[in-house]
């Protein structure tokens, strides 16, 4: 006996629980990605009403400046090498290459060993000698610890074998210690550079332990690869390097015009607007990290249509939210006193989530996923170029914070423009 056809929602719920089965490591692995963003990159979010309200504006936004600095040795240790080393090794891992993937954990290692020293010898002399960051020496000291976690921390290689629940479940448990540690002892102004100290160390050891468990758990022989080898895979890497490069520049770079214009109270509430928002992005971005290794491995037009489609829709959607829970957000983070300068920043910024999650998904799932690296860092510069002209005007005409987010705005455009005529181009979409 023919059954009766089903009714459009009990469709489309099998048609969504079918996906669901169908993706679900895709699925895990985008989950897992997100929450471990949201506590790495925006881990002070969940402890920021308690610093400030404990340390002040003026204080915060002093780490801020300085861990500005401090972000370009990051850039420059990491050196893009995550998605090389990703590609390499979800080749390994689908091959049961277990020759294939220590090569490469060792050459991942020890290419970030030796930017790590370099790192080191350019930071030196700036932080000893520059006299304007005297003030900040201590906050600069305790925020270079980041860097050298950077030499350890292997998302890459769990993101390549698809395998992130681990990872997640090591930053949580760290996450809660650096919690109740700044709970205990972040108590004052003068406690600043704890905090950051307490961050660093928690960076640290989050790594380490991830790395010792990845090397007992894929059973990995390890060595050091000489300088030689190491500089040929820096040199695949350094168009994504470069990219990052600029945009480090974009974003730390605008926070040290603005912390020098406006002073540290205005650079906490452009900072914290930047963050709420980076919250939300980080999040939705993890799906581009998560598709990552399969569309690689299996691209095609149609499959990244309808991606695209799906992106612009949940980013539109996460923008509108954020509008709407605005003021509740501010004055739950302790922002309250400074929300006549937070809200009109705050606002417009939200529109830089649908912006970051589309440019994202030409760089990472059509651009790098194809190895068309260099279009990658002409996007950046052009990007770059807009936001340097931009403030220069800004700075020139004296105009509010508020230009700024302006400029950050009509860069994004920009980049979203240049990013699909070049896919069109390259016929990729």
């Amino acid at each position: 006996m023919k059954q009766p056809p089903l009714s459009a929602p009990k469709h489309l719920c099998q048609r969504l629980w079918s996906m669901v089965r169908g993706n679900r490591l895709v699925l895990e692995n985008f989950l897992s990605l997100g929450l471990i963003n949201v506590l790495n990159s925006s881990f002070h979010l969940i402890i920021y009403p308690i610093l400030i309200h404990r340390v002040g504006a003026e204080a915060y936004g002093e780490y801020v400046y300085a861990f500005s600095i401090v972000a370009y040795f990051i850039t420059l240790v990491t050196y893009g090498l995550d998605m090389i080393g990703t590609r390499y090794l979800a080749r390994y891992d689908q091959q049961g290459d277990l020759a294939g993937k220590s090569d490469i954990t060792s050459l991942m290692l020890s290419s970030r060993l030796y930017l790590l020293l370099l790192s080191f010898l350019l930071f030196l002399p700036i932080v000893l000698w520059v006299e304007a960051l005297a003030t900040y020496r201590s906050l600069l000291w305790a925020s270079f610890l980041s860097v050298v976690a950077c030499v350890l921390m292997p998302n890459w290689y769990f993101i390549g074998i698809q395998r992130t629940r681990i990872y997640l479940y090591i930053q949580i448990a760290v996450k809660v210690l650096l919690a109740v540690a700044i709970i205990l002892w972040v108590l004052s102004p003068d406690d600043m550079a704890l905090y950051v100290l307490l961050a660093s160390a928690s960076n640290i050891l989050s790594a380490a332990v991830s790395f010792v468990y990845l090397i007992w758990r894929e059973k990995l022989s390890l060595y050091l690869v000489s300088l030689g080898k190491s500089l040929a895979l820096l040199r695949e890497a350094t168009p994504l390097f470069l990219s990052y490069l600029v945009m480090t520049v974009k974003s730390a770079g605008l926070n040290l015009v603005i912390g020098s214009l406006f002073g540290m109270t205005s650079l906490t509430g452009y900072d914290f607007s930047m963050k709420i928002v980076s919250v939300v992005m980080y999040i939705t971005k993890q799906l581009n990290v998560a598709l990552f290794p399969s569309v690689s491995t299996s691209y095609t037009t149609e499959r990244i249509r309808k991606i695209l489609r799906g992106e612009l829709l949940m980013g539109i959607a996460c923008m509108a939210a954020l509008m709407l829970m605005a003021k509740p957000i501010i004055w739950i983070m302790g922002n309250g006193p400074i929300e006549e300068l937070i809200l009109p920043v705050f606002l417009p910024m939200t529109a830089l989530i649908p912006i970051w999650l589309i440019s994202g998904f030409f760089i990472e799932l059509v651009l790098t996923a194809n190895g068309r690296n260099r279009e990658v860092f002409i996007n950046q510069l052009l990007s770059l170029a807009v936001i340097a002209l931009g403030a220069l005007v800004a700075v020139l005409l004296h105009v509010e914070l508020i230009a700024f987010v302006v400029i950050v705005i009509l860069s994004g455009l920009i980049e979203i423009a240049f990013l699909y005529a070049t896919g069109r181009r390259r016929a990729l979409i």
